[in-house]
């Protein structure tokens, strides 16, 4: 039982030790990198926005139903 702990133990530290490792020296997995310009990405979503409305208006305006 004894042995068990100090494994635990050990095996903490490491895990512990491995995070910190990652969290300073791997820094822009924490910041978003969008990889796209807030520009082109809002012209994209402007792009969406109207290609929905005209479905629903399409949807709306479907007499056939």
């Amino acid at each position: 039982m004894i042995k068990l702990k100090n494994q635990f133990k050990i095996i903490s530290i490491y895990l512990f030790v491995l995070l910190g490792f990652f969290l300073i020296f791997n820094t822009k997995c924490l910041h978003a990198f969008p990889g796209i310009d807030l520009d082109a990405r809002k012209h994209q979503l402007e792009e969406e926005i109207n290609t929905l409305i005209i479905e629903l208006t399409n949807v709306f305006n479907d007499t056939n139903l």
